[in-house]
């Protein structure tokens, strides 16, 4: 059985969106580190909530990437986004912004029972440098035509990724936001000020034990997830893995946290299925060959997906073996 391939857009499109969402979850990994590993901050802080869920009286529940509960009851709100050049994405991210400027109250422990009040927050939006003027001065432009009020002005951050580590810095710019440093002598504001240079092997840990954040995974990011670390997990011997993916969303779910959805399992089981490496059943159940995945590394494995999916691509799975008939299958031919 052939796949119909990947156009190139598509493959453009997949890969743009992986390097985001992979970066996206370097960056919360790194302040991650940061806040609850390094000597001089980690004192300060009384939780880091990585899936945070918040209530909102009568409108969708917030999920900011980042949350942060120091232990002088202030508190943070992060978000990491790419910001587009359109009108769009500026008015999402600033709508974003106000409703986190409302929180009064953030998680305090693993538990979601446990939550803490707070005043104001101070709100930190975490961009690529690419886009870190443009976000400011196009979210300044809110603030001064009064589209945009919040109790304080948000910190507006830009990200540079290198060959191993990441940096990242507040905009200098005498409007931009500060993080309040409360009353800790080791403040995330005074860092960022300085530009942060986070190497990858100090957050490194974080992303392994935690591997999402709270976006909704790419496409590309979650099937090279299931081939390279879920299913092998759940199949360290065999070469051929059975799936249902509502189960692999609400182990995922409980395993890392986030709002993965059967919805998301299928559109990855789906790209695998393009590449070759899967097939779905007419039980909406999947098989997945992993033996092609064996001593791959995980650039390696979201550049074969890619590869092979925008191609002609017979699957590597064997033929489905059919049910032998019944008895009462076989009498029909003896009527």
């Amino acid at each position: 059985m052939t796949m119909a391939r990947l156009s190139s857009t598509q493959v453009e499109d997949l890969l743009r969106e992986f390097e985001v969402y992979d970066q996206h979850v370097d960056v919360v990994s790194a302040i991650q580190s940061l806040l609850t590993v390094s000597t001089e901050l980690r004192p300060t802080v009384q939780h880091f909530e990585r899936f945070p869920v918040i209530p909102q009286d009568g409108k969708p529940s917030l999920t900011p990437d980042f949350t942060v509960l120091y232990t002088d009851g202030t508190a943070l709100i992060g978000e990491v986004a790419s910001v587009a050049r359109h009108d769009g994405s500026i008015t999402k991210i600033v709508n974003q912004l106000a409703n986190y400027d409302t929180i009064t109250a953030v998680p305090a422990g693993p538990s979601r029972r446990s939550v803490a009040p707070i005043q104001t927050p101070d709100v930190l939006l975490i961009v690529p440098i690419s886009r870190g003027q443009r976000a400011f001065f196009r979210i300044e432009e809110r603030l001064k035509d009064g589209t945009y009020a919040p109790s304080k002005r948000p910190v507006i951050a830009q990200y540079a990724k290198g060959d191993s580590e990441y940096t990242i810095q507040r905009l200098l710019h005498a409007d931009n936001g500060t993080l309040d440093p409360g009353s800790r002598a080791h403040h995330l504001g005074h860092v960022l000020d300085e530009d942060l240079t986070v190497p990858a092997r100090l957050f490194s840990q974080s992303k392994i034990a935690h591997r999402f954040i709270n976006d909704v995974p790419s496409t590309l990011y979650l099937a090279t997830h299931l081939l390279m670390h879920y299913l092998p997990s759940v199949h360290p011997v065999g070469e051929q893995a059975a799936v249902v993916p509502a189960d692999v969303a609400e182990v995922l779910r409980r395993q890392y946290g986030g709002g993965i959805r059967a919805s998301n399992i299928r559109q990855a089981l789906d790209l695998i299925q393009k590449a070759g490496y899967a097939r779905c059943n007419p039980d909406k159940t999947w098989d997945v060959s992993l033996r092609q995945m064996k001593s791959k590394t995980e650039t390696d494995v979201h550049r074969i997906i890619l590869s092979r999916a925008s191609k002609t691509t017979s699957s590597v799975l064997p033929p489905r073996e059919r049910p032998a008939p019944s008895v009462e299958q076989l009498a029909l031919f003896h009527i």
